[in-house]
Formats: C-alpha cells, sequence, structure tokens
C-alpha cells in the first residue's frame, strides 16, 4: 500500500484515479496493483468499489468486498460471506479469511462458527484456526500433561481428528464427543502402546511398554470417548508408589501413532488430519 500511494497528488486528481483503478480491476489481468491501490487512496474508493460489488466476475466482486471491507465498510461483509458459502466457488477460502482478518469479532467469529459444518476440509480448518486464535467458546481446549493441548469442537457435522505437526503440539477433535467402538486392538507403531476392548466390553484398557524398565505400565481403564483416551494417553504417569494409574504419560508423537491407526482400523468412524509439516528450507538454505 505504501507503495502504490501517490505522494504528490491534488483533491481533483482523486476522482480520476479511482475510475481508472476501477477500470483496471475489471479488465486486467493481474487485479491485485488495482485493488492495492483503491485501498491506498482510502474511503474516497468506497462509492465506485460498492458498484463493482454487483460485478459479473467473481473475481472482481471478491476484490471490491475485501478492498471495502478493509476501508472498513461492513457493507462489503454479505458479498464475502455469500462467496465463501458458495460450494461451487474458486474463492470461497480468500472470501472467508478476508472476513476473518478484516471483519468485526462478532461478525468474524459468527461466519466461522458457520463454516465449521461446511463440506470442505479446508474451510472447517480455516474457521477452527480463526476461532482457537480469537479464543472462542466452540473450541474447549485442555492442557494434557504438560506436552500438548486437547481441543474439542461440537459445533461441527465433520467427524475428525486432527494432530499438528508444526507450532504447538496439539490434538483436535471435531464432532464432539467421539467415541470409539468395542471390540478394538491397536498399537502405535513402535508397539508400545496398546488400546484394547474386545466385543461387549464397557470400557478400554490400555497398556504401556517402557523401554527403560521392564514389564508393563497398565492396564488402565477408559471409556470410549477419544478425548478421555487422549487424557489417559498424555497424563503424566504417577510415582511408582501411587495406588493407582490415571495416565500413561506417552509423548505427543505416540498420542498422534495411536489416534491415526484408531481412524485406519476403523475403530472410531472419523477422518484423520495430519497438519501441515513445518517449513524449514530458509534454515536449510
Amino acid at each position: 500500500m505504501v507503495a502504490a500511494t501517490f505522494l504528490e497528488a491534488s483533491p481533483e486528481d482523486a476522482p480520476a484515479r479511482i475510475q481508472a483503478l476501477a477500470g483496471e480491476m475489471v479488465e486486467s489481468q493481474d487485479k491485485e496493483a488495482s485493488e492495492i491501490a483503491l485501498e491506498a487512496i482510502g474511503r474516497e474508493s468506497l462509492p465506485r468499489l460498492r458498484s463493482l460489488l454487483k460485478a459479473p466476475d467473481e473475481e472482481v466482486r471478491l476484490r471490491a468486498a475485501r478492498c471495502a471491507l478493509g476501508l472498513r465498510d461492513d457493507m462489503a461483509i454479505e458479498t464475502l460471506r455469500t462467496i465463501a458459502q458458495d460450494e461451487a466457488s474458486a474463492y470461497r477460502l480468500e472470501a472467508l479469511h478476508a472476513v476473518l482478518v478484516s471483519a468485526r469479532r462478532n461478525d468474524a467469529i459468527s461466519l466461522a462458527r458457520r463454516m465449521l459444518r461446511d463440506k470442505d476440509a479446508r474451510m472447517v480448518l480455516a474457521a477452527y484456526e480463526a476461532l482457537r486464535r480469537m479464543e472462542d467458546v466452540a473450541v474447549r481446549r485442555e492442557l494434557v500433561g504438560r506436552s500438548f493441548h486437547l481441543e474439542q469442537i461440537a459445533q461441527t457435522d465433520r467427524k475428525a481428528i486432527y494432530v499438528s505437526r508444526s507450532g504447538l503440539p496439539r490434538v483436535v477433535v471435531f464432532g464432539a464427543p467421539l467415541d470409539c467402538h468395542d471390540n478394538i486392538f491397536v498399537e502405535a507403531a513402535n508397539e508400545t502402546v496398546v488400546v484394547n476392548s474386545r466385543a461387549g466390553q464397557d470400557h478400554v484398557s490400555l497398556t504401556r511398554k517402557d523401554p527403560a524398565r521392564p514389564g508393563v505400565i497398565g492396564p488402565i481403564r477408559s471409556g470410549f470417548s477419544i478425548g478421555e483416551i487422549v487424557r489417559v494417553l498424555g497424563s503424566e504417569r504417577q510415582r511408582a508408589d501411587a495406588e493407582r494409574l490415571s495416565g500413561l504419560g506417552i509423548p505427543y508423537a505416540d498420542v498422534t501413532a495411536v489416534l491415526e491407526q484408531l481412524c485406519a482400523k476403523d475403530a472410531v468412524t472419523a477422518e484423520f488430519w495430519a497438519g501441515p509439516l513445518p517449513k524449514i528450507g530458509g534454515i536449510v538454505k
């Protein structure tokens, strides 16, 4: 925006410049520069931007609405909301981000909660990340042990377990409460953790083999809720002289491995979503 700002300009120049930039937004193949320049001009651009909210080209509508919302014009929210909820639109994620970044808090939360029920996993995750940043009550968060967070979201039709692979370690349960079935036998890839429940059994048994000591830790009984199983897996292990064990204290990586196996073996009716890996290209270079 700084680069697009004219430092020497008279008030008479602005209308002509706005008209020219709006024309470029409609006709040019590269619409980014005109959108930035119109926002750099400021609220004087709003009347022309509002006229573009009805343009036949969806990209023009998106850019005009995003620019107008950046200039604090709440009239643009409805255009962005419509694009974000249109399953056939190629710009829905951009429209959602525009609202989440620039709209008032209540408007952003309202749309994000609605998008939690979307069929597109990208939209669901974008809505979740925004609600999480805004610390909205739709995302229930708790610390498990000392290593990661468990977050549960009830206001969604998706049944999924998301695990982060960069940033803050966290397990996210979409469609909570989410339960696994009985008659299951699942173990982590390194065979140190076993989740087991016989047919008709009213609980799940969890055990851990600790490479540093002989024997097996557990079993610990858990309900069928994924949230409860995660707590047992990740909660800190008590001292050896504790009367009753309530946590296995396994590392976050092993917790995610168990959850992946639960989904892969249909022990729980849910998708497994792994977050993006850390971006380390710059460090390597």
